[in-house]
């Protein structure tokens, strides 16, 4: 290797939020995956439209910028791409940093265009609004976003709509309008089925597997605490509370339990619009024990999943891979239920069961195994677990990840 890529590896993270406290399955990643790259020893400097933790408790190796008039936003959207591509600028030469990363996921970013450093883009599938299924709820979900994440004020202010139009006439010259742009250096794609896109469309950059990731010593397996009741079998789902998670579906497929079986439960945690969670709470029968519990993160993530005996992930329209939640779940050693609109090749009848998304009888008839067979939680949390510890610590796709960068140097400085 050449002497350059000897000295510790410097890279500059730019994202539209950086949290441990939002509850999305985008912010949890990018937080986990930055301390774990600081954590195997890479410099790591973010740059971020939002900045949003508890007590600054990142890695010591982590740096963080935010942008001037920060607000929070649904993504990562042109505007501040473009406020990030302008702070960042001074950083790369006075950091003297040796790869940019966009993350949580692709988009047109100035800096894949204008090449003063290597460029790496997670990739990841989006949602599919051509699914006449589910395209109503994916809708109805991208109306009540806002309201799910609680940002009431209004998205663009003065500052905003100026920086904006300067933004948008940037993108604009520069013809800068694709989503995952074909100058990016490095894709770290989160989906096993995108390289067989990358192909398709000849992508000529380097690739990379990378899926979402977890701290496998923070969500571990513990014994059951006071949230749940011994006597009761306990369903747990924790996401966003939308319509595109499938919630309403879980809630069908819970009544219909709930007729034959008084000793089960259902938790539900995590944010959700007001009008969306006022119509699940309609869809409940009286005879369901359901409870809506609202947001939590960290610590008290690790008790819900723990306090459990099976997570249920019942998304619909995307092809997920594996999302956020479920890894933590397996993690917790807990089976999982999912829909096949997650990749349920590596969960089916080892690390739990799948189902076609939006069939109440069918997932009905998955949690049921669970109910008969109560065995089945512990081996098949055991086998959950295992997997996850092999395919899914953030160590080991750090460490994945910084073998990529080092190989895009090498190649880049030839």
């Amino acid at each position: 290797m050449p002497e350059k890529n000897k000295k510790q590896l410097k890279i500059l993270v730019l994202t539209h939020l950086f949290s441990d406290i939002a509850v999305g399955g985008e912010a949890r990643a990018v937080w986990g995956f930055t301390n774990a790259l600081a954590e195997i020893g890479l410099d790591v400097y973010v740059v971020s439209s939002f900045v949003e933790t508890v007590e600054r408790n990142y890695h010591p190796k982590i740096k963080v910028y935010q942008v001037p008039f920060p607000k929070r936003r649904t993504n990562f959207c042109q505007l501040d791409m473009f406020k990030t591509f302008l702070y960042a600028l001074p950083i790369i030469f006075l950091k003297k940093i040796d790869i940019i990363h966009l993350m949580p996921t692709q988009g047109p970013h100035p800096y894949a265009y204008f090449k003063i450093r290597p460029f790496v883009s997670t990739v990841d599938v989006n949602w599919n609004y051509e699914d006449t299924k589910f395209r109503d709820d994916l809708i109805y979900d991208r109306r009540q976003k806002r309201e799910e994440l609680g940002l009431l004020e209004k998205e663009y202010d003065f500052f905003d709509k100026v920086i904006g139009k300067l933004a948008y006439y940037f993108f604009k010259i520069f013809r800068m309008n694709q989503e995952l742009p074909k100058s990016v250096d490095l894709c770290a794609y989160r989906h096993i089925k995108l390289l067989d896109w990358f192909k398709k469309e000849k992508y000529p950059s380097q690739f990379v597997y990378i899926p979402v990731g977890v701290d496998t010593n923070m969500f571990s397996p513990v014994v059951k605490t006071i949230f749940s009741k011994k006597e009761n079998l306990t369903f747990l789902f924790i996401g966003s509370v939308a319509k595109r998670k499938g919630v309403e579906y879980l809630l069908r497929a819970f009544n219909i339990l709930s007729q034959k079986y008084t000793n089960i439960e259902l938790l539900i945690v995590g944010p959700g619009a007001p009008a969306t969670i006022d119509f699940f709470k309609k869809v409940i029968e009286p005879t369901a024990k359901v409870k809506f519990l609202g947001q939590a993160t960290g610590y008290n993530l690790v008790r819900y999943y723990n306090c459990a005996d099976v997570f249920v992930s019942p998304s619909v329209g995307i092809d997920l891979g594996i999302n956020k939640s479920v890894v933590e779940a397996m993690a917790c050693a807990k089976p999982v239920i999912v829909s096949r609109a997650h990749d349920t090749g590596v969960i089916d009848n080892k690390g739990g069961f799948s189902f076609e998304p939006g069939n109440i009888n069918q997932l009905a008839e998955v949690m049921e195994k669970f109910i008969k067979n109560p065995a089945l939680i512990e081996s098949m949390g055991k086998t959950a677990r295992e997997y996850v510890l092999k395919n899914h610590d953030w160590i080991i796709l750090a460490q994945r990840m910084k073998d990529a960068y080092q190989k895009l140097l090498i190649n880049y400085l030839k």
